[in-house]
């Protein structure tokens, strides 16, 4: 029986493990092979590249209405004061500076 052996986390040596493929780590060559096999996939797959971008999007918006940090942010950004923005939004202006001074 042989014994499996796991990634280690971070890898030992450099490239060695990759979790998610990057663009920015890989050679050119590899990287004109990336890009030529996901613009085959996206011209032979329309559709599910429009559920995907459409999904994306609804996610996006969803999580951007409900962040309380990206609707302090947005009516910083129209001119409102902290302490508008506070009685606006129903909370307190501690957590409107906490939100604009997060990064």
């Amino acid at each position: 029986m042989t014994k499996i052996q796991k990634n280690t986390f971070p890898p030992k040596e450099p490239g060695s493990f990759d979790a998610g493929l990057s663009t920015k780590k890989l050679t050119t060559a590899a990287r004109q092979s990336h890009n030529l096999y996901y613009r085959e996939y996206r011209k032979n797959n329309p559709e599910k590249i429009k559920e995907l971008r459409a999904r994306y999007w609804e996610k996006r918006a969803e999580r951007e209405l409900n962040d309380p940090g990206f609707r302090v942010k947005q009516l910083a950004k129209k001119g409102y004061t902290q302490r508008a923005i506070a009685e606006a939004l129903n909370i307190s202006l501690g957590s409107v500076n906490y939100y604009l001074n997060k990064k």
